[in-house]
């Protein structure tokens, strides 16, 4: 029979699995597909896969009169290539001017998160990425996520321009493409370790955790205060070897807020 704590680990290792398969996904699409409507289309069915949004807009930044320029809008099933403007609102400038994903309740019985993550590259505010998300969800575990595709998309969205209403792409970076590609296998490198080593920790942590429940479960009727208190440290190590394990995938995360560039 399967612990709580069991079950936990596995629902956490599956989803952490989900996670970096689909990054590895979006990384190589962002890299070959040329066609952005295509691109796009196809960013957003890979999304869906691990975040349970009702609406998901990807913007441009205009950084000289601070509004958003969106160019893909997909809500349910509906998704839309069009070029449509909306004034900054002050939600989505707070998460730009602390250069980090946010997130807030909307109105009231919606039953809807607004979250806002930037698109930045070279500490250069390029766009955003907003969703509109169940809220009952794990929030902070999908930002790590989306940090993440928001770090691959800003070598695109350094390329993209709005000329006659329509988008354009400008390669301002032509000279420097190579480079970006080898960010990206370097990435991709560190992504697939990471993995690796997350899957390779976790079967000895599951084992741990496991026997470790079910011994407490076992005297936790008993008057073994000493043995109760052993395993209790047990699970507490087990548990933080569970946190180190899945910010393998806040690697690249923690270096995009430090401004770093991995290169």
């Amino acid at each position: 029979m399967i612990s709580k704590n069991q079950s936990t680990q596995l629902k956490s290792s599956t989803d952490y699995d989900l996670h970096s398969s689909t990054l590895l996904e979006i990384a190589a699409l962002l890299t070959s597909c040329s066609d952005l409507k295509y691109l796009f289309t196809d960013l957003h069915s890979l999304l869906k896969k691990v975040i349970p949004f009702q609406q998901f807009k990807l913007g441009l930044f205009n950084t000289s009169q601070e509004y958003i320029e969106w160019i893909f809008t997909a809500e349910n099933n509906h998704k839309q290539f069009e070029i449509t403007k909306s004034l900054c609102k002050p939600f989505w400038n707070e998460a730009l001017s602390n250069k980090q994903s946010m997130a807030r309740s909307m109105s009231s019985g919606s039953g809807l998160i607004e979250t806002c993550s930037p698109i930045r590259l070279y500490s250069q505010n390029l766009g955003i990425i907003r969703f509109e998300i169940l809220d009952n969800v794990d929030i902070p575990k999908y930002f790590e996520f989306i940090d993440l595709v928001a770090f691959f998309l800003a070598f695109l969205f350094t390329d993209l321009k709005i000329e006659d209403d329509k988008l354009v792409r400008q390669l301002f970076f032509r000279e420097e493409l190579k480079d970006t590609k080898q960010l990206n296998e370097k990435l991709l490198s560190i992504i697939g370790v990471a993995r690796s080593l997350a899957h390779e920790l976790n079967q000895p942590l599951t084992g741990i955790s496991g026997y470790a429940a079910l011994i407490v479960e076992a005297v936790n009727d008993g008057n073994s205060e000493s043995i109760m208190s052993d395993l209790e440290n047990i699970l507490e190590q087990a548990s933080r070897l569970e946190s180190l394990i899945f910010k393998f995938q806040s690697i690249a995360h923690i270096e995009g807020r430090e401004d770093k560039v991995i290169l």
